[in-house]
């Protein structure tokens, strides 16, 4: 309707509201370029720094955010630490066989967020688990996060 009805108004009136509309914009760009955004929290800007110079990392119950803020990959097979990725057809073994083939360096295991087991935040694979603890050595509790490197062979 705004766009109909800007046709009949003074070129004098569009100019002064194109004028106020600018005005508005730049002020709101300038309040807010440098918020982060919604979905990112400090949290998991820290953690990325934390592990961008690893060689390889797994984020097991952390944001998955961090691979991108990384810049790295997640091993492969890869699979969101949902219930229903590591409960369903041998997918947890699967994932264990590849961490072993990759020879991933780092586990990061954020601590659970209190709930039912299978809530988000709470969920950890207990073969997956297994693995980490016969196979890494926790080497730095960093905020609400476990740091855990793999054993040399």
């Amino acid at each position: 309707v705004a766009s109909f009805l800007i046709v009949f108004t003074p070129k004098k009136t569009q100019i002064f509201f194109l004028c106020i509309t600018a005005f508005l914009f730049i002020r709101f760009i300038a309040n807010n370029w440098h918020v982060t955004d919604r979905f990112v929290d400090q949290n998991t800007i820290d953690l990325a720094k934390k592990v961008e110079n690893y060689n390889s990392v797994y984020l097991l119950n952390s944001p998955d955010l961090v691979y991108f803020f990384a810049n790295k990959l997640p091993p492969k097979p890869w699979g969101i630490n949902f219930p229903w990725y590591f409960e369903n057809k041998n997918f947890e073994e699967e994932f264990i066989v590849g961490l072993r083939n990759e020879k991933t360096e780092y586990i990061v295991i954020g601590d659970k967020m209190g709930g039912k087991k299978y809530d988000l935040g709470n969920y950890l694979p207990k073969k997956l688990v297994d693995f980490v603890y016969s196979n890494y050595s926790m080497v730095e509790k960093y905020k609400n996060y476990q740091i855990w490197k793999r054993r040399e062979t």
